[in-house]
């Protein structure tokens, strides 16, 4: 079984399906090493899709059956795992302590890198504490030592966390530098997974600077890429997004058909919405309630759940990108 990145490098489906077939091969024939590492792929799979019930219920199982085989090197990775879960669910006290746990296995057992892979998970942790200064430190020296190392699918995702730290300290021209950086990387090495979060992010910084042509267009090519791999947390995502620009340009049905698609598709596939995220979304909701009037509001919500994505974006202008 190859590594993760690899595998989401085409399509989450095909990734899940592997890692199915080999975990049942494994059950079959009691490896119990080979059954942790695939229950730990598809805790990852489940992350990254945002079904995070899913996700801690199988990084347990895998964490449980490292410690039966005293896996040190398991369970600092299975740490990891459970910490990136609680940081997605807003638990940063326990995110950290988590990720302290498994620098200090990992320096025991005499990782020199284990302080530049820990470096990422605290400056992730400091930004949604909301100290900035903190977790553009700590990218910064994770991206350094990445960068010595030639990690480059790495470096690729801490310019992308640099750049959400310059957009949030409004320094637009670093964060589009960074951020198109990373986008770089990432179609140099033909990851399709991380080339639809770049184009993503750079669509959320264009729909920050008030570009909305460049934005809905970045949004929609990442859409479409995320479709590719069966991503449906990226799908969702895309589809807000999308409902965020429409919201600004005034567009309030076109608004409340994606967000009614994008509630659609969080409920069939059981990955609910972050409460941040929500926080983004409630002005746009507001605004086209208002506009919209309650009745008319519901009705088209509920239009919007039933809609195809082929239908929604139909009546999404395209327009060239600026990246």
């Amino acid at each position: 079984m190859g590594s993760f990145a690899m595998s989401v490098q085409q399509d989450f489906a095909t990734a899940r399906s592997l890692f199915e077939q080999s975990l049942t091969i494994q059950r079959e024939l009691e490896d119990q090493p080979g059954i942790a590492a695939n229950l730990k792929g598809l805790g990852t799979l489940a992350r990254v899709e945002g079904d995070f019930a899913a996700a801690r219920s199988l990084a347990e199982q895998s964490l449980a059956i490292r410690r039966e085989l005293r896996d040190d090197w398991g369970i600092s990775y299975l740490f990891n795992d459970l910490g990136r879960i609680d940081l997605a669910e807003g638990d940063t006290t326990a995110a950290r302590s988590l990720f302290e746990q498994s620098l200090a296995i990992r320096r025991e057992l005499g990782d020199r890198g284990a302080f530049a892979y820990s470096l990422n998970h605290f400056g992730s942790v400091a930004r949604a504490e909301g100290d900035l200064i903190e977790a553009r430190s700590l990218f910064e020296q994770s991206l350094a030592m990445r960068r010595e190392s030639g990690e480059y699918l790495t470096v690729a995702w801490v310019l992308n966390n640099l750049a959400e730290i310059a957009q949030a300290e409004g320094d637009y021209a670093a964060a589009l530098s960074l951020a198109e950086e990373g986008l770089g990387i990432v179609r140099k090495l033909g990851d399709r997974h991380g080339i639809a979060i770049s184009l993503q992010n750079l669509g959320a910084l264009a729909e920050a600077e008030g570009d909305h042509a460049a934005a809905r267009s970045l949004f929609a090519q990442s859409l479409a890429i995320f479709r590719e791999v069966e991503n449906t947390r990226g799908i969702a995502e895309c589809l807000e997004s999308l409902a965020l620009v429409a919201s600004k340009e005034g567009h309030a049905e076109r608004a409340v058909h994606l967000l009614g698609a994008a509630e659609a598709l969080r409920e069939a596939k059981g990955v609910p919405m972050p409460p941040d995220r929500r926080d983004r979304l409630d002005a746009a909701i507001g605004s086209a309630r208002e506009a919209l009037g309650d009745e008319v509001f519901s009705a088209t919500w509920e239009q919007g759940k039933g809609m195809t994505l082929e239908a929604l974006l139909d009546a999404v202008p395209a327009k060239r990108s600026r990246s």
